[in-house]
Parts: structure tokens; C-alpha cells; sequence
């Protein structure tokens, strides 16, 4: 196992198709089965077929912030009664292998799960896969908050955002440090301006061979939106083709730096006020940070609005599943 971590808008989309289009390796669109379902089936036998019946109920229902695209196919049920351990973890790979993206590949020696928001969850994910590896995708802070106000679902202040961005990364690298996990950086910038020899270092890092198709990754965002087309809402389509459409041309450096020419300056003041320690680790060229009380008072503010979020979601992921499915809205993809 394997996930790919850190904020949104971060060309994490962009990588997963790369590393689906590998011969050896499963990467998935976003589907949060493993944190929603961990509290209630971690400890259960999935010999047991009303185990299994009520785990595949689950994906009934739309439990993720972003629309979900898929659910396992049919034959995970067979997969499972084949299962000499019938453990939870296997399961859960066994779902990853049973997306529609996977397609019908022999001795995968890796599955990627994709999703931003594990950013928060990594100490869960390690009690659950010790032996996990882990992708962190970054990108400059300055195009990603350009980026995430675009398809933002509400008017949002830069302030919000990029303390947000902060806050991922932050919590992403300190829970590294306390777990001792050796994680590996992959920066936007370098995926698009270098690909081949980003995705070398990856597949070192996953111990596959590199393989040429990763750099071809227009033909599997064809058949992820070929999949939207005959499988999801009209709605739901149109939502993710605004934030992914771009997937289908050539990999290409045109957003690199557009904060510069789409921010104003007083932005990119407030972003490099936030985020300079965490932008400097990560190789990103700042300006001096200006020092404003007027700032530090918003900033904090936000940061103690993500605390609470993070408080907040960590409660509700650790409720037994029957009490949080009645809230949920019931969807199939």
C-alpha cells in the first residue's frame, strides 16, 4: 500500500493517472472508504458474509466531501471468499483492485490511494498499514491557493487558504517525524517541467521498474471521463470536468507561477507572511515576509479554526458507522 498525501490542487490527479497507466501499480481516484469504515471494521472477520454485505453497503453512500466517482465492481465478492486472510486491510486492498480504473492487470506490486484529506489522518492510516509508503505532493502555495479559490465552493479569503495549506503540510511532516516514516516529495513543478525523471524517482521510491506509459496518462483520463460520462450525474460530470478537464492535454508548465500574474500583491504578501518557513523547505522561491498585527490576528484565527476542524473530523471518523450513516446521503455512482 501506498498513499498520496497533501492539499488539494496539488496535481495529485495529474499524478494518479501517471502511475495507473504502470503495468505493476493500482493508483485510485479519491474514495475515503478506508477512514469512514476503519472504526467499525478493523476488527471484524470478513468470513463472516454479513460483515461483508454490510461493508459493501457502505458505498451506497456519498461519505466523501468531493463527488466519488467509483465503487468496487461485482466481483470483490468472490475476491473476498478467496481471501485466505480475511483481514480488513486485505479487504481494503481488495477494493482498491476492484475499481473500474484498475483494469485487468497481473502481479500489481502496488496499489496508490489518493486522497488529501489522509493528510490528517496519517497516524491512523500507520496503526492500520505499519509498512505503508507514502507520496506527498506539494505545489507552490501561491498557485495553489490561486488555484483552490477558483473551484472553491464558497467565497474563501486567502488568509483561510493559505493557512490551510500550512496546516496540511505542517501536520503531514510532524506526524512523519513522530512515526519515523521516510516519505517521499513529489512537487508539482518538477512533475510537469521534468516528468520522466520525477516519475524515475518515484518508481524508485515504490520499488517498480520505471515504465514508459506513465509519461501517456491522457489515455487514462479518457477512460476516467468516459466512466464519469456513463456512470455519474450530469452535475456531477460538469463539476469534476471544471476542476479536471485538463487532463486530456499534454503535460505542460503553463500554470507554474501564474499566482504572480493572478494574485495581487497584497496576496502574495499575506501567503508569504503564512507560509515562508514551510514554502522555503520545500524549495520555493519568496520574498521577505511583511510582518502586520492586523495579519497575524486573521492568521491565527484560521489556525484555530483548522484545529478545531481537524478535532472535529477526528470525532467523527472514530463514531461507530451506523451512527453517521443515517446523515449521509444515499447515492450510487
Amino acid at each position: 500500500m501506498a498513499f498520496m498525501i497533501g492539499m488539494g490542487r496539488s496535481g495529485t490527479t495529474l499524478l494518479t493517472n501517471m502511475l495507473n497507466s504502470h503495468p505493476r501499480l493500482v493508483s485510485t481516484p479519491e474514495n475515503e472508504f478506508i477512514l469512514f469504515a476503519q472504526r467499525s471494521y478493523r476488527d471484524k472477520d470478513f468470513g463472516d458474509e454479513s460483515v461483508v454485505r454490510r461493508f459493501l453497503r457502505l458505498f451506497d453512500y456519498n461519505f466523501h466531501t468531493e463527488p466519488s466517482i467509483w465503487v468496487p465492481g461485482e466481483k470483490i465478492k468472490e475476491d473476498i471468499k478467496a481471501l485466505e486472510e480475511k483481514s480488513f486491510t486485505n479487504v481494503c486492498k481488495l477494493t482498491y483492485l476492484n475499481n473500474p480504473f484498475a483494469g485487468q492487470k497481473e502481479n500489481v506490486a502496488c496499489v496508490i490511494d489518493k486522497n488529501p484529506v489522509y493528510s490528517l489522518h496519517v497516524r491512523t492510516l500507520n496503526r492500520l498499514f505499519p509498512s505503508a509508503k507514502y507520496i506527498v505532493m506539494v505545489r507552490d502555495y501561491r498557485d495553489n491557493v490561486l488555484s483552490r479559490k477558483k473551484f472553491a465552493y464558497r467565497p474563501t479569503s486567502v488568509f483561510e487558504l493559505g493557512v490551510s495549506w500550512n496546516f496540511y503540510y505542517q501536520e503531514i511532516l510532524e506526524n512523519a517525524e513522530f512515526l519515523g516514516i521516510p516519505m517521499h516529495i513529489v512537487r508539482y513543478e518538477d512533475l510537469v517541467s521534468q516528468p520522466e525523471e520525477t516519475l524515475r524517482k518515484l518508481c524508485t521510491y515504490l520499488e517498480v521498474p520505471f515504465d514508459a506509459a506513465m509519461l501517456d496518462h491522457k489515455a487514462k483520463a479518457s477512460e476516467m471521463k468516459r466512466h464519469l460520462q456513463e456512470n455519474t450525474s450530469g452535475e456531477k460530470f460538469k463539476k469534476v470536468m471544471e476542476m479536471h478537464g485538463n487532463l486530456e492535454s499534454d503535460v505542460n508548465t503553463n500554470r507554474v507561477r501564474a499566482a504572480e500574474k493572478e494574485l495581487s500583491a497584497e496576496e502574495i504578501a499575506i501567503l508569504d507572511n503564512i507560509c515562508f518557513d514551510l514554502g522555503e523547505k520545500f524549495g520555493y522561491v519568496q520574498t521577505k515576509p511583511v510582518e502586520k498585527t492586523a495579519w497575524d490576528l486573521k492568521k491565527n484565527y484560521y489556525e484555530f479554526k483548522m484545529n478545531l476542524y481537524l478535532a472535529r473530523q477526528k470525532k467523527y471518523y472514530n463514531l461507530p458507522v451506523k451512527q453517521r450513516l443515517p446523515f449521509l446521503q444515499r447515492i450510487k455512482v
